[in-house]
């Protein structure tokens, strides 16, 4: 069963800089390689929602946040009934202490 994947605006805006600062920083065609990568992985969650691992002590809409590394970022999403929500985008290199903040904002 294909899960049909959702993005909350501020995931998505989390892309928009991740791939801004890649253009802004290495160029057009290492920006669009960035982009195809993450929602080439992104889409695989719609067959393999499970791919990820739990991200602790987190929930969205009492439903688990996972957690799924793609090199220098990782993806956060919620896997509710058909649906997977992606939550957020977060640079490896941003401060990790700060994640859970974000995600506890969510709701």
């Amino acid at each position: 069963m294909a899960f049909k994947i959702d993005w909350l605006e501020s995931a998505q805006n989390d892309l928009d800089n991740e791939i801004s600062y890649v253009l802004g920083n290495f160029g057009r065609n290492t920006a669009r390689k960035a982009y195809l990568k993450i929602k080439e992985n992104i889409n695989k969650l719609a067959t393999f929602p499970l791919i990820g691992t739990i991200y602790e002590g987190i929930t969205y809409k009492g439903y688990e946040v996972y957690k799924h590394p793609l090199q220098q970022i990782i993806v956060f999403y919620s896997v509710q009934t058909n649906l997977i929500t992606i939550l957020a985008i977060w640079n490896n290199y941003k401060d990790p202490e700060r994640i859970p903040y974000q995600l506890l904002n969510l709701e």
